[in-house]
């Protein structure tokens, strides 16, 4: 099991509406949640299940957008998908960083964008939806 994940807002709708948000603790002890996500579905209402999902269930943590890369501004998602993936993008740097540094120490790898690379241990994954992957226009 991965050490933690980030999740972007189509994930955490359709469980929370399946009442099976849980399944996301398959995926990772810690679940992160961009704020960027976190506003997104905030703007849903207060009465909505996944706004209150998000803002009652422990084990999911708003974190702070990262950086967005001019690589993944280029690609014109919204903004939440681009933080996950700067996110999770930010995350692989340091892993093959740390990976260079100690030649026998196996890292992450970001499952959704390299998917060849899965079968690599790794501490972390993003959990998306595959809509950010479709060119939009």
């Amino acid at each position: 099991m991965a050490e933690w994940a980030i999740v972007d807002s189509s994930p955490l709708i359709f469980l929370s509406k399946a009442d099976s948000l849980d399944f996301l603790r398959l995926a990772a002890s810690k679940i992160l949640v961009p704020e960027s996500v976190a506003e997104e579905i905030r703007r849903r209402g207060p009465e909505d299940v996944t706004a209150r999902a998000v803002a009652e269930t422990a084990w999911l943590h708003v974190t702070p957008d990262p950086p967005i890369p001019s690589v993944i501004e280029h690609w014109d998602l919204g903004p939440g998908e681009s933080a996950v993936l700067a996110h999770a993008r930010e995350a692989m740097c340091r892993t093959e960083t740390h990976r260079r540094l100690s030649p026998g120490l196996r890292g992450g790898i970001l499952q959704a964008l390299w998917p060849n690379q899965a079968l690599r241990p790794r501490p972390w994954i993003a959990i998306t939806s595959p809509s950010p992957f479709v060119r939009r226009g």
